[in-house]
């Protein structure tokens, strides 16, 4: 009896000896696990790279850890500038994991509320489900730009004007073609400065057009100006073009394009009849009125006059020739140089007198009209037998 009670007891204490031997196994494991999740760094898409507003950058890595991991990785990230402001912090970027590629990527934005500076992804922390803490520090750095700093309008660079220093009558057009660079963007379309003036001294300026629109098969803007019923004959000019970008910054250029808005053709003008004209021996240029749209348009500004064959006896003609304020070619209109009566004098009149060295000349004179006379018979001079003593 006493033999089987002292091996109950045997066997007993064996088995809580293996009992205790196992737990104490299991607390042992349980509480040697203090090391913390492996991350291997893999790549940074934009390192050293400069970002603006709306760009992005992204760090990839790997975490591995047997005890799997808890929650989502941590990135600190410190900022610094060239005035001497510095922070760090845990502000981002949002890390998401990507069973595909097994990879975690930690993507940071560049927003309007960044400052213009330095940045650093400076640690990264991951924890595992026991608790454990890893961390590296990556010591990636990118910079910012062109955020709240950004000061600088946009690049206009002017390309080319259909109709420079043409006249235009209604109905015509006129377009200027340029182009606009800025990284932020434009903001709405670009304003074009007009200035005006005519003979008559009259001049203003003002935003008065011409409409201006973006092509996007070209890459450039276009401003045209379409002349209307109300526009003034005179001298227009495409004075000065501005453009916003986004941010409000604003840019401009002297243009000083040149054109004219004109009163007509000139071979729409109307012309009266240019009456015969005496002969008088001297070329002989007649003034004559010219008229557009029950206008007198005024000789030198609106038309100019050239004469030809106006000396002598017969057909003469004058010469009307578009200006700036008119378009056409040149016209011409004839006019009759014929002999008429005349009341002479009957005896000659001095015309140069005489001097110590030159002789004198004389001749007889229409007491109307103060012709000299000539004809086949006689001579229109006679000169001075004497001269001066001196």
């Amino acid at each position: 009896m006493k033999s089987c009670v002292r091996l109950i007891l045997y066997i007993f204490l064996v088995v809580v000896t293996l009992i205790n031997m196992i737990f104490c196994n299991i607390v042992l494991a349980v509480e040697t696990d203090t090391v913390g999740p492996n991350i291997i760094e893999v790549s940074c898409d934009k390192e050293n790279e400069t970002l603006l507003e709306g760009e992005t950058i992204t760090y990839y890595f790997k975490v591995e850890d047997e005890s799997g991991i808890k929650g989502l990785p941590s990135m600190l990230m410190t900022y610094s500038n060239a005035d001497g402001e510095s922070y760090s912090e845990f502000l981002g970027p949002s890390c998401v994991y990507i069973s595909d590629t097994g990879l975690y990527e930690c993507t940071f934005t560049v927003l309007s509320t960044h400052k213009v500076g330095t940045y650093r992804f400076a640690k990264l922390g991951v924890y595992d489900t026991k608790g454990n803490y890893s961390y590296i520090r990556p010591d990636k750095r990118f910079y910012v730009d062109g955020t709240e700093e950004d000061t600088t309008g946009p690049n206009i660079t002017e390309v080319s004007c259909d109709k420079e220093n043409e006249t235009l009558l209604e109905g015509e057009t006129i377009t200027y073609y340029f182009k606009v660079e800025d990284e932020s963007g434009i903001k709405g379309l670009p304003s074009m400065l007009m200035t005006y003036s005519n003979a008559d001294g009259e001049s203003y300026s003002e935003f008065l057009g011409p409409s201006c629109v973006y092509i996007s098969d070209t890459g450039l803007y276009e401003c045209t100006f379409t002349v209307l019923s109300t526009h003034k004959v005179g001298t227009y000019r495409f004075a000065k073009l501005g453009v916003y970008d986004t941010k409000g910054n604003y840019s401009y250029i002297h243009i000083n394009r040149t054109f004219y808005v004109g009163v007509g053709n000139v071979n729409d003008f109307i012309i009266n009849e240019i009456p015969d004209q005496s002969y008088t021996g001297d070329a002989l240029t007649p003034e004559i009125e010219v008229y557009y749209a029950d206008n007198v348009l005024k000789n030198g500004v609106y038309y100019d006059l050239a004469y030809k064959n106006n000396l002598d006896l017969g057909t003469a003609s004058v010469i009307i020739s578009s200006t700036k304020y008119s378009v056409g070619k040149s016209r011409i209109i004839n006019f009759n140089i014929i002999e008429t009566e005349h009341i002479w004098a009957s005896d000659y009149s001095v015309d140069i007198s005489p001097t110590c060295t030159k002789e004198g000349k004389e001749s007889i004179k229409c007491l109307a009209c103060n012709i000299k006379k000539r004809g086949k018979n006689y001579s229109s001079y006679r000169t001075y037998s004497w001269r001066l003593d001196c």
